[in-house]
């Protein structure tokens, strides 16, 4: 868990990377529960840091979602057309 933001953040944080953060844990803590829940389930865990994320033009949960959104609609695209 080296490269995750523990949950006392460091004071460099703004309050908006803070909102990110915080709602990646959620994401990551939803998973966590699913996996919990079914036996052989796996799900990837996303990392919380907001430096890396802003690499990406991420920087609000909205981003986020946006970004994940986009990258699942690619992947999706990729498979279909090889599938042809």
């Amino acid at each position: 868990m080296s490269n995750y933001i523990v949950e006392s953040y460091n004071e460099k944080y703004c309050r908006s990377q803070r909102t990110l953060i915080n709602h990646i844990n959620k994401v990551n803590a939803d998973a966590q529960s699913r996996m919990d829940a079914i036996p052989n389930l796996w799900i990837g865990k996303l990392t919380n840091d907001p430096d890396h994320w802003a690499d990406y033009g991420v920087y609000t949960p909205e981003d986020f979602e946006r970004y994940l959104d986009n990258e699942a609609k690619h992947c999706q695209e990729k498979e279909e057309f090889y599938e042809k």
